[in-house]
């Protein structure tokens, strides 16, 4: 018998730069802030080797950072004229649907060495049979073809300037156009008076580009990223919402109070179930063990969302932007006006 296993990591690195733009249709000059993430995997074969795989991953993620950050773009609308030229389309285009252009270079890699082996060993054992052991690898390159066809249908569907001179509808999380103030000198938002929309009571955060203002989530007082709520946005990515002391003390004390309660009921149920079914004192004990495991779990699950100050509505990963719902209103529209200035 043979037994592989390995020790998978993944990294990843976010970074951005600010992009200048001259628009094709009135030759506004204008700048957005522009990030991505990049992101990086190792193996280490039976454990070995961790500190190369990491290496390796983080290496990945860097290449993969500044491979996005030169070639791909955010949709950003003319301040004045409302047009997004056509390298900000090409741009965004290449962002999307990645995932659609890995699974097809998989099953292609998996279509060619699977060809190979059949192929030697038809040639060698059964050449008048060879047409027959290729057809599953050609179907495997017919599946990647459709797949690549697929996404670059998918990319040509994104048209922004179809409606023009209307202005165009954004993806979540665009970041808005940015013009010189000739007096200070500074990059500012073009237009001031809007505001983000906060009446679904939902915030949309890119990773990489926007910062949390460091207001408490619950009392609206000054808090700190130290004592915040941490959420997962990617596999290896946490987005921190601020709290103060004050209100991290009295999260934690609900969290206990309710996994205590959750995981007290799974005892209860646990011995409900198992005491009727008579088992000898092995089983009783595995049995026992494993839906107290379960219920604790749970517990864990069902105490982790009732004290989160904001779940996650959507999310984007290919962009890092996550659309959050916070449970305070009043903070929604704190942090809708700092992520707008």
């Amino acid at each position: 018998m043979f037994v592989h296993w390995a020790k998978h990591i993944h990294a990843e690195r976010v970074g951005g730069r600010v992009v200048r733009v001259a628009c094709a249709r009135c030759d506004c000059e204008y700048f957005y802030k522009f990030a991505r993430v990049g992101v990086g995997s190792g193996t280490a074969h039976y454990g070995l080797g961790v500190d190369r795989a990491t290496r390796s991953a983080n290496n990945q993620a860097q290449k993969d950072l500044e491979r996005r950050l030169a070639a791909e773009a955010e949709l950003v609308p003319c301040p004045k004229c409302h047009w997004i030229n056509d390298q900000l389309v090409a741009g965004f285009r290449l962002g999307r649907y990645r995932n659609v252009g890995q699974a097809a270079k998989l099953i292609a890699g998996i279509a060619g060495i699977l060809a190979l082996v059949l192929g030697v060993s038809c040639a060698v054992a059964a050449p008048a049979s060879l047409v027959y052991f290729l057809i599953v690898p050609a179907g495997l390159f017919a599946a990647a073809g459709g797949l690549l066809l697929l996404r670059n249908g998918l990319r040509n569907r994104i048209q922004p300037n179809r409606d023009h001179p209307s202005p165009p509808q954004l993806p979540p999380g665009s970041p808005p156009a940015l013009v010189l103030d000739p007096e200070s000198g500074q990059l500012v938002t073009a237009k001031q008076g809007e505001s983000l929309d906060v009446s679904h009571e939902w915030v949309d955060f890119q990773v990489g580009r926007q910062s949390w203002p460091l207001v408490c989530c619950d009392c609206l007082q000054p808090g700190t990223l130290e004592r915040g709520h941490r959420m997962m946005v990617t596999n290896t990515m946490k987005l921190t919402i601020p709290r103060c002391e004050g209100c991290a003390h009295s999260a934690r004390r609900d969290f206990r109070r309710i996994w205590w309660n959750v995981a007290t009921i799974g005892i209860l149920v646990t011995a409900a179930i198992v005491i009727p079914l008579n088992l000898d004192w092995a089983e009783f004990w595995i049995v026992s063990g494993v839906l107290l495991l379960i219920a604790f779990g749970i517990g864990v699950f069902v105490a982790r969302k009732k004290t989160a100050p904001a779940k996650i509505a959507d999310r984007d990963r290919s962009r890092a932007v996550v659309r959050l719902q916070f449970r305070n209103a009043d903070y929604t529209r704190v942090v809708a006006q700092h992520l707008n200035r």
